[in-house]
């Protein structure tokens, strides 16, 4: 239960995806209205009878998760449609093995008809300035002739380069937190959602989609600081007799480059 009260759903929104779901896949989003019944993003509208008999039949083929709905802080809502925009940070061991935050993405919705801000479910994404919180122009993964940069945003056309995220200085703070609980994962993708009420920790990706943050920054992870330390942790794990391979991960000399594998599709980008 996600309020602690009697059986059946909760009264409030709701938001679905399978358990062991990627790239947004499998999500939807469920609107509670004042009739008692639950309207979903692709029309469907159900009682909660109906609901549970729908989540029980998906959940044969599959495990799902179910969450309450939160909603982006009003300052970013122009930036999200109808979607969760969340904040793709991510943190890599440094030296000391300290969660150091190296990189920061804004991922967004860039149509009406989507729940998910999924950069591989056709959202697009802007870097955050790590120190003054400001976006640059957004951008899709690259890989249609119409691909291009946006200062807007294509379907609200509210303004993205230069947009400041609220609450700010708690992201990187909580991403950091989190990953100190996890201090046996060199690095980690945090998805954090900036609400009204404070930052919200989504989820974490020990695989994360580096060919976000490789796209949107527009120089080889390599030449950064989260290729220094990946650097460092596999010439360490080297030195101490480990094999020193990292699947997805070709590690050239001091002073050369890191090239990142695809996740999906296991190319090297």
């Amino acid at each position: 239960r996600l309020d602690g009260g009697e059986s059946g759903l909760p009264r409030c929104d709701l938001f679905l995806k399978p358990l062991r779901g990627a790239g947004g896949r499998g999500a939807s989003s469920w609107i509670y209205r004042e009739d008692g019944r639950y309207h979903g993003n692709r029309g469907t509208v159900l009682d909660e009878a109906g609901l549970l008999e729908f989540l029980a039949e998906l959940s044969h083929s599959d495990e799902y998760v179910i969450r309450a709905r939160v909603s982006n802080h009003p300052e970013l809502a122009a930036l999200a449609g109808t979607a969760l925009s969340t904040v793709r940070v991510v943190t890599c061991l440094d030296e000391q093995g300290r969660p150091e935050v190296t990189h920061a993405v804004l991922r967004m919705a860039s149509s009406t008809d989507v729940v998910v801000d999924n950069f591989h479910a056709g959202g697009i994404a802007a870097a955050v300035d790590l120190a003054t919180a400001r976006l640059g122009p957004a951008t899709d993964m690259g890989l249609r002739a119409d691909s291009r940069w946006w200062d807007t945003h294509p379907v609200s056309g509210a303004p993205i380069t230069g947009h400041t995220i609220p609450m700010w200085e708690q992201v990187p703070e909580l991403a950091r937190r989190a990953h100190e609980i996890f201090g046996d994962q060199v690095a980690i993708g945090w998805d954090i959602a900036v609400c009204e009420e404070g930052p919200l920790l989504v989820e974490g990706n020990k695989s994360p989609d580096l060919d976000i943050i490789q796209r949107i920054g527009r120089e080889p992870l390599g030449n950064t600081r989260f290729g220094e330390l990946l650097y460092f942790h596999v010439e360490r794990a080297a030195t101490a007799g480990a094999t020193g391979r990292i699947p997805g991960f070709t590690v050239a000399e001091p002073g050369g480059q890191v090239a990142v594998g695809g996740e999906e599709t296991g190319e090297t980008h």
